[in-house]
């Protein structure tokens, strides 16, 4: 798995990674808690990581119209 991440995205949204070959993209909220969703497409994983209000374009096109999918178990710092 080769994974893009993107670090401090927003106050609710931690982290967002790409996982480039699955097509996955996975969201780390500050709770710690870490959603996949696939099939998402490269170019709305850049939309979402550089937005201005991540959140709301997060909830817009993926929150519960992508589905949510398992990923691995990730050690995060």
């Amino acid at each position: 798995m080769t994974m893009v991440w993107n670090r401090h995205v927003s106050n609710r949204i931690r982290e967002i990674g790409y996982d480039i070959a699955a097509g996955t993209m996975a969201v780390v909220f500050s709770d710690k808690t870490i959603r996949y969703h696939a099939p998402v497409s490269y170019s709305l994983y850049t939309m979402i990581s550089h937005a201005t209000f991540p959140e709301r374009l997060y909830r817009q096109m993926v929150d519960g119209i992508i589905p949510t999918v398992s990923g691995p178990v990730l050690k995060r710092g």
